[in-house]
């Protein structure tokens, strides 16, 4: 008897370790589907993408599986006006459909009994959309396991290089930095939705010469777009 168990322990082993790991992997995930209807004969340029990707086609008769954490951005754009609708996947659920709506009140998603919305506002000077606050959040996770503040600032400078930044989402990067010259390199770099805003951020450095330094640069014709 305890031959066997000695030969079955193993087993039983791996088998638990496989429902756990499984089990975990269900709650991170979920199954998806659904949509997008333009309505009022709008003329908008409209995308959206689940995880950075976007749903092919006949993504509203398929189910896919998705990472829980990667959520549903969605914009929209015309001549005048422009609108953007960043939501996340329910906790409990292990499967939702979606339906998103683009009319004259601007961007709608129902998602079970709820509905989302998210207003037209007009057009911005800078870039478009928003980098999801949840993947910033990730971004600085990454850079914390980054030993040296010189290598952490050659890997965010990368990482903005491919994504449109909200002021308080670029304030959030440059304050993991304690160099001046650092921040002021990522503040150069970036491309951000709002750069009328970008004047804001000379509270960023501690000494008043890379302000002063900073304000100028702003006053050029190389302000951020």
């Amino acid at each position: 008897m305890c031959r066997a168990f000695r030969h079955c322990f193993p087993l039983l082993i791996a088998l638990v370790l496989c429902g756990i790991g499984w089990g975990m992997s269900a709650q991170d995930s979920l199954w998806v589907r659904g949509g997008l209807t333009l309505v009022d004969s709008m003329a908008a340029d409209v995308e959206w993408r689940i995880g950075g990707l976007e749903p092919g086609e006949g993504s509203d008769t398929t189910w896919t599986r998705i990472l829980r954490a990667d959520g549903l951005l969605a914009w929209a754009r015309t001549d005048s006006g422009q609108v953007q609708l960043d939501a996340r996947w329910p906790v409990w659920a292990d499967s939702a459909e979606y339906q998103l709506l683009v009319d004259s009140s601007g961007l709608s998603l129902a998602l079970f009994q709820d509905t989302l919305n998210a207003p037209w506002t007009a057009l911005q000077a800078g870039c478009f959309p928003a980098t999801p606050a949840r993947e910033v959040d990730r971004a600085l996770q990454s850079l914390e396991d980054i030993p040296f503040e010189s290598k952490r600032h050659d890997a965010a400078v990368l990482w903005m290089r491919r994504h449109c930044l909200a002021i308080r989402d670029l304030r959030r990067i440059a304050n993991r930095f304690d160099d001046d010259a650092r921040r002021m390199s990522l503040l150069q770099g970036a491309s951000v939705t709002q750069p009328d805003v970008m004047p804001a951020l000379g509270d960023l450095f501690f000494s008043s010469r890379y302000k002063a330094q900073y304000l100028q640069w702003l006053k050029g014709d190389e302000c951020p777009q």
